[in-house]
């Protein structure tokens, strides 16, 4: 069986839009065609400091709130 391919991931962009631009991960994985776990081992293996729960949540609340 022929093993997938995965998509290329644009490290830097990536990368700026999690941290700079406070995307989640299941957004630009959605936006990148890849599954969020997938995303996520991308930024731990580029060691990308990623979000606790809490600030994820904190994060959506403050996106509710300007919506």
């Amino acid at each position: 069986m022929p093993t997938r391919r995965m998509p290329a991931i644009p490290r830097n962009e990536a990368t700026r839009l999690y941290l700079d631009q406070k995307i989640s991960v299941n957004a630009l994985a959605r936006d990148y065609g890849v599954s969020a776990p997938y995303l996520t081992k991308l930024f731990k293996e580029w060691q990308v400091p990623l979000r606790g729960r809490k600030e994820a949540a904190r994060l959506r609340e403050a996106d509710k709130r300007e919506q």
